[in-house]
């Protein structure tokens, strides 16, 4: 099984320069090392790789890690890890009180060789200030026993730099700030809001309009109703008249014929 290095292993291993390079020996503390902030950062301000040891004094208090946004940068140190050993990366908790994620793969395989090649990425609402030399990460080394050794392949690339694939997406990269993320989420809350008024404005006008709709169908009901019966009253009535101008119709007839046989009579009588 593998064993881990302890704090000593580790200092004499700076001093000599053997798997670790360009490290402090105060950085060696228990079973882990420091690793701290190189001076080369990827920053999407800038598109392509800087070194903050070359900015404008007034730039370099400035430059940092924005709310919402990633950053990635190298270590000061450097690995070359013999094929019998690996390293453990473990994420610093001062970091992450301060609001920042480290990405990237936490297991260092045997004959690795260059910087850690860290992103980090800030989801609080503070900027994260990159002072090279501030602690970044932690490693524990384990040194493997005989059995655990395979036949490793190197990993490449040697990391010096900055990838040119990771320069290409950086170079289209477009931060999200944290507060632009919740400006939006405010306004998508306004959205919903005006919309659900919006929808109970016209269930009450759909509401109204039924009740509309049922006003006016019971008075073309109603005026229906009266309409027929009116109808059947002025049926009734004609009827009734018909049979009135008929009747009298019959009578004046009656009286006319009687009238001129009277005078017919009278005539001849003369």
């Amino acid at each position: 099984m593998a064993k881990i290095l302890p704090e000593n292993k580790i200092k004499e291993a700076i001093k000599n320069e053997t798997f670790i390079l360009n490290a402090k020996e105060k950085n060696a503390e228990g079973i882990k090392y420091d690793f701290s902030l190189g001076s080369r950062v990827l920053k999407a301000k800038y598109k392509l790789p800087i070194d903050i040891n070359e900015l404008p004094e007034e730039e370099k208090k400035k430059i940092g890690v924005e709310p919402g946004e990633v950053v990635f940068v190298l270590t000061k140190e450097r690995l070359k890890l013999p094929i019998n050993m690996k390293a453990e990366l473990i994420h610093k908790r001062k970091i992450s009180h301060d609001g920042i994620s480290t990405l990237g793969g936490l297991c260092i395989d045997p004959l690795y060789e260059g910087h850690l090649l860290i992103g980090l990425y800030n989801f609080s609402s503070d900027v994260f200030p990159l002072i090279p030399g501030k602690k970044l990460i932690a490693a524990s080394f384990y040194e493997l026993e005989k059995e655990e050794i395979g036949e490793f392949k190197k990993p490449l690339p040697v990391i010096d730099d900055f990838p040119d694939d990771l320069i290409r997406m950086m170079k289209k990269y477009s931060p999200i700030s944290v507060q632009s993320l919740l400006e939006k989420m405010n306004e998508l809350k306004i959205e919903l809001v005006n919309l659900k008024e919006k929808f109970q404005n016209r269930e009450e006008w759909f509401e109204k309009f039924e009740k509309n709709l049922d006003k006016q169908f019971n008075l073309i009901k109603e005026e229906r109703k009266s309409r027929i019966e009116a109808d059947k009253k002025f049926e009734t009535d004609l009827t009734a008249i018909i049979w009135k101008v008929g009747w009298l119709s019959g009578t004046i007839a009656v009286l006319g014929s009687l009238a001129i046989g009277i005078a017919i009579n009278l005539l001849f009588i003369q």
